[in-house]
C-alpha cells in the first residue's frame, strides 16, 4: 500500500512540476483575461497528461514484448562487427523464452495521465465559456 502511494505521489509531483513549468513558460501570471489563463492552464495540464499516459502505454507494450524483436535484431546486427559476441542466444525464440514474463506496473501512470488530461478538458471547457 505504501508503495502505491509513493508511486502516485511521485507521478503527480512530476506532473504538477511539468504543468507549472509549461504555465510559467507561457507567462501565466502576466495574463489578465480569464480566457487566456484557462487556455494556458489547459495546455499546462495537457502536456504532462499526454507524456505520463504515453510512458505508461510504452511500459504496457514493453511488458507484452513489443520491443523484443527490435532489441534482438539490433544486438544481432551489431554482433556482426564485434570480435566478442554479446548475443548469447542463437535464435529469437531462445531470446524470447529467456525474457520470460515481465511485470512492471504501469496502471498508476495511466490513471495519473488521464487525470491530467481530464483537468485539461475542464480548463478547455472553462476557456470556451469565456471565449
Amino acid at each position: 500500500m505504501k508503495k502505491k502511494i509513493l508511486q502516485y505521489s511521485i507521478t503527480l509531483l512530476v506532473g504538477f512540476a511539468l504543468a507549472a513549468w509549461v504555465g510559467i513558460s507561457k507567462d501565466i501570471f502576466a495574463q489578465t483575461r480569464p480566457e487566456m489563463v484557462f487556455a494556458i492552464l489547459s495546455d499546462s495540464f495537457f502536456v504532462p497528461g499526454v507524456l505520463i499516459f504515453g510512458v505508461g502505454g510504452m511500459i504496457f507494450v514493453s511488458n507484452e514484448g513489443m520491443f523484443d524483436g527490435i532489441s534482438y535484431g539490433l544486438v544481432s546486427f551489431f554482433d556482426i562487427f564485434r570480435k566478442e559476441k554479446q548475443n548469447k542466444y542463437r535464435t529469437f525464440y531462445d531470446y524470447k523464452q529467456s525474457k520470460g514474463e515481465r511485470d512492471t506496473s504501469f496502471g498508476f501512470m495511466m490513471i495519473c495521465g488521464l487525470g491530467f488530461i481530464a483537468a485539461s478538458g475542464i480548463m478547455y471547457l472553462l476557456f470556451n465559456n469565456y471565449a
